[in-house]
Parts: C-alpha cells; sequence; structure tokens
C-alpha cells in the first residue's frame, strides 16, 4: 500500500530510492531532549554550490540532530567562507566538513582565518570498498542515519531534496552510486 504525508497525499517510493520520503518525515518528527545531545560533537557541513540553480548550505548538526540548515543562493566563496567563520566563531564547533569540490576557497580563506576546517573530496576514494566514491559512500551513510536514528528539520523542501536520489550498482565496478 502507498505511503501517505500529514495531508493525506501519496509519497512516491521505488525499489532504488535511496531515502523514501516517509523516511524523511519520520527523521523529521524525531525529537531528541537536550540531554541527550548536551555531550554530543558539534559538527558543521558546508555544501559550496557558488551560482547558478544549486544552493551553497551551512549546516549544523549535534550528534543525532540536523540543529539548522542554512542555505545560500548565488553567493560566492568570500562571502560564504564569511558567513561560516561566523558560525565557527558563534557556534564553536569540534569539527568543520567543507566539499572540496567547489569550496577550495572557502577552505583557504577560513585556515588564512585560522579555522581548522576538513576538506572533503565527494569524488574521492570511499573508505569503504563497495561505493564507488566518497560521495556514494556518504549518502548510503545518511541513508542509514535518517532511516535508523537521525533527526532532521521539519522542511519540505530539505525533505524533497534527500527523497530524490536514487541508486544502482550499474557501472563497470558493481558499485553502488546515487544517480541524482
Amino acid at each position: 500500500f502507498p505511503s501517505h504525508d500529514r495531508e493525506g497525499q501519496c509519497l512516491p517510493a521505488g525499489d532504488n530510492q535511496l531515502i523514501g520520503m516517509t523516511e524523511a518525515y519520520a527523521a523529521a518528527d524525531r525529537h531528541y531532549r537536550e540531554d541527550d545531545i548536551r555531550h554530543a560533537p558539534k559538527v558543521i557541513g558546508v555544501d559550496v554550490a557558488r551560482y547558478g540553480g544549486d544552493r551553497s548550505v551551512i549546516v549544523r548538526r549535534t550528534g543525532l540532530m540536523v540543529v539548522d540548515i542554512v542555505p545560500f543562493r548565488s553567493i560566492d566563496n568570500m562571502t560564504l567562507a564569511a558567513k561560516v567563520a561566523q558560525t565557527i566563531d558563534d557556534w564553536k564547533p569540534d569539527a568543520v566538513f567543507i566539499d572540496n569540490g567547489r569550496g577550495e576557497g572557502v577552505i583557504d580563506r577560513l585556515i588564512q582565518l585560522g579555522h581548522s576546517v576538513i576538506g572533503v573530496n565527494f569524488g574521492g576514494t570511499p573508505t569503504k570498498n563497495k561505493y564507488q566514491n566518497k560521495r556514494a559512500e556518504m549518502w548510503a551513510d545518511m541513508a542509514e542515519w535518517i532511516k535508523e536514528k537521525g533527526c532532521i528539520p521539519r522542511n519540505t523542501e530539505l525533505i524533497n531534496d534527500l527523497s530524490t536520489p536514487t541508486y544502482a550498482y550499474s557501472n563497470a565496478t558493481n558499485k553502488f552510486e546515487p544517480l541524482s
């Protein structure tokens, strides 16, 4: 039988859908008390898009809970670096991860400002050999996290973005890779 959202609309799902809308809504409905996350690591993730239709995003997460997601459209690397630096100064995270793909300028500027950041090469070698690249591994890990214990903001755009990618094992190496 089909799954439905809060308004009774049918939620799409497929055999190769990485995260279903039902699972994303369940993660949005999951809650943790302050005591549950008080001592958990605070992490910032930054996806750098620069210009075009995509968004740059700063995500703050404490343990199992995504605290907030701040998107930016058509933002240059130096402006984004300033926003990330302000977030670091205000929130004092334990780690900051930044997309290496378009984020080299953001990474360089933050290091220049004295911040410790970790670049993530999405096209790089995964930790587990069954994945095509680091991006595929991260998406699979996130899907498992969302299905089991992750807590995300109740944000329709986020839920749609999470439930869009599908996956396949159709490449020459027969390794897992997200398709969209």
